[in-house]
């Protein structure tokens, strides 16, 4: 009984290496284990932590793919929206604001300021 086991009242976390198929070499392994009180057993379940890395690294490539089609149609919504806004302005954007800076100096009162007569 490991010193983990032996705190936990004859249950705790183990790590240890054992024969994996396929591997020349044993492999690491991390292991839920206790021990039955009557026949002092070792009853556990374990993982393999080459698996949980190949694991962890096959979602991490998935995320990534995922965050990447997601930033891929984020900036192709961008593009459009662009091209709706320039196509409203109905003019280059710098056109636009020289425009609206000769309005914001005055340049719009000498046409309000004519009077426009209508025949009655």
């Amino acid at each position: 009984m490991t010193r983990a086991m032996q705190s936990g009242g004859g249950k705790g976390f183990v790590e240890y290496v054992w024969d994996k198929p396929g591997f020349e070499q044993p492999q690491s392994k991390i292991s839920y284990a206790m021990v039955t009180p009557r026949w002092k057993w070792v009853i556990g379940t374990g993982i393999y932590l080459d698996d949980v890395a190949a694991a962890f690294q096959q979602e991490l490539i998935t995320l990534a793919l995922e965050i990447g089609v997601a930033l891929l149609l984020l900036g192709m919504a961008g593009v459009l929206i662009l091209r709706s806004v320039l196509g409203q302005l109905g003019a280059d954007p710098r056109e636009t604001v020289a425009v609206v800076k000769k309005i914001a100096e005055g340049w719009m009162k000498r046409f309000h300021s004519r009077r426009v007569t209508t025949p009655a």
